[in-house]
Parts: C-alpha cells; sequence; structure tokens
C-alpha cells in the first residue's frame, strides 16, 4: 500500500511538471499554441531549405540529443546532428576548453539558417551557454531553441530564441519532461508535413 502510494505520488508529480511548462519567444512569456506555431514554421524552413538542426547537451541531455537529432533525421526528414561523437569532442576539449567545446565546433559546423537545439537541466552549462550564445550573436538567420529547468531565472532560458522551461529541481522529471515535449514537437512536425502531401 505504501509504494502504491508512492508511484502515484511520484505519477501527479511528474504530471504537474509536465502540465506547467514555460514558453518564452526573445525572453517574452507566450502560450504553448504560440511557441509550437512559430517552432514548428522554423523546422518547416529548415527542411524546406535544405538546412540542418544541430543538438547539444550533457550526461543525459546528451543522450537526448544524439536521440533526437536521429529521430528528426530519420523521422522528420531534417538533416540532423548532435556534435558529441567522442574523437571531435575530446579533441576540442582538449585544444580550446570544454567550457567552449560545442561552441568551437559549432563554429565550423553550423550555417546561417540552420537551427540549434540546446538542452541542459540546470539551464547553468557553461559550454551549452558559450554555444548557444555564439549561434545568437554569430547566426541572425539561426533560430536557438532551449530546454531547461530548475530555476526559471537560468541563464539558458533567457538566452535562447524559442525556450522552454520546466519547474522542477528533480533531474529526472525535468529531462523525461525535455524527453516528452522533443516527442510532442517532432510528432506535430510530421503531422504538419502530412497535411502538405
Amino acid at each position: 500500500m505504501e509504494l502504491n502510494s508512492q508511484l502515484e505520488q511520484h505519477r501527479k508529480t511528474f504530471l504537474g511538471v509536465i502540465d506547467n511548462p514555460e514558453f518564452s519567444i526573445e525572453n517574452k512569456r507566450v502560450s504553448a499554441e504560440a511557441w509550437f506555431s512559430e517552432v514548428l514554421d522554423i523546422l518547416s524552413y529548415v527542411k524546406q531549405n535544405s538546412r540542418r538542426v544541430y543538438f547539444i547537451g550533457n550526461g543525459a541531455s546528451c543522450s537526448m540529443a544524439s536521440h533526437f537529432a536521429t529521430d528528426f533525421t530519420k523521422n522528420g526528414g531534417i538533416p540532423s546532428l548532435s556534435l558529441n561523437e567522442g574523437t571531435m569532442l575530446t579533441c576540442f576539449s582538449n585544444d580550446f576548453s570544454y567550457e567552449t567545446a560545442y561552441m568551437e565546433m559549432l563554429r565550423r559546423h553550423i550555417q546561417n539558417s540552420d537551427a540549434l537545439v540546446a538542452i541542459s537541466t540546470s539551464g547553468k552549462s557553461p559550454n551549452i551557454l558559450h554555444a548557444a550564445e555564439f549561434v545568437k550573436n554569430s547566426l541572425a538567420k539561426s533560430a536557438v531553441i532551449t530546454f531547461s529547468g530548475f530555476n526559471r531565472e537560468n541563464p539558458l532560458f533567457k538566452t535562447g530564441t524559442y525556450n522552454l522551461y520546466l519547474n522542477s529541481n528533480d533531474y529526472g522529471f525535468v529531462e523525461s519532461g525535455h524527453a516528452y515535449y522533443l516527442h510532442l514537437l517532432l510528432d506535430f512536425f510530421i503531422q504538419k508535413g502530412k497535411k502538405f502531401q
């Protein structure tokens, strides 16, 4: 009985996290509908113009970046990459710094009108922030889409063009919530594409 109660409480807490996301565009709070509509338009532009989506993250967010780079490539039809191949990541971390490795890799790969998806549970990881700031400040036509959690005032939530924040300090809830919304975004994108076939 006690375990059942814990399971139910855990489920309710997680549902509370994913039921109350905060969305912003250029630091202005917007509705979920407005956010998804604009991000879907960005993805459509990227696909129609043969551009790419780059995904970055650390730890579990890094594995999520790989997961969704694969899904967006295979199921969404958008060439997508996750910059976490071991040789390249360790080379750039060693020759530059871990904090600037993603930024330096993006400097050599990303083109104007490509998009960046930056995933960070805390929204404070220096390597993710440097990369997001580089893209936003250097490539005027490239959208920076961020997924963060923990403190609402985290810097990544304020850095991106399109930002999704989950109000929880629990890694599992934030990471699982990010995966939920990335799946949802891809599902909506696929559905949108079918309407025009």
